[in-house]
Order: C-alpha cells, then sequence, then structure tokens
C-alpha cells in the first residue's frame, strides 16, 4: 500500500495511516494445493510471519505435491 506521508514496510503502511496497531491488519494469502486444484485462504495478522511449511503440516500435506 502506498500512502504519500507514510513510507515502511507494506504490512506497517496501512497501521499508520489508520492509527491502529499492527496486529490488528490483516494479510490474507491465498494458496493453491497443487494436485488437488483446492484453494486454501489464510488470515494472518500483519505483524506475524506467514510460513508455507506450517501450513503445510497443518493440512497435512506435502509441500511439494
Amino acid at each position: 500500500m502506498y500512502h504519500p506521508e507514510y513510507s515502511g514496510k507494506s504490512n506497517e503502511v496501512p497501521a499508520r495511516v489508520l492509527g491502529i496497531d499492527l496486529k490488528y491488519v490483516l494479510k490474507y494469502l491465498v494458496v493453491k494445493v497443487v494436485g488437488t486444484g483446492t484453494y486454501v485462504i489464510c488470515v494472518v495478522p500483519s505483524d506475524h510471519r506467514s510460513s508455507t511449511r506450517k501450513l503445510a503440516n497443518t493440512l497435512s500435506i506435502s509441500r511439494r505435491d
């Protein structure tokens, strides 16, 4: 996200513009599970990192499928 008065990582800018803590800004990741064609939507707080390894473990799938 771009804002002329703020700079920083893209997930930090909305929090600064809105004047809220970074943990209240969410990032949405859409992941396609290869082999099944299924899509998974992940909602992650912006102050956390996403991990495809943890997601694969949670879904009980191989990251190489």
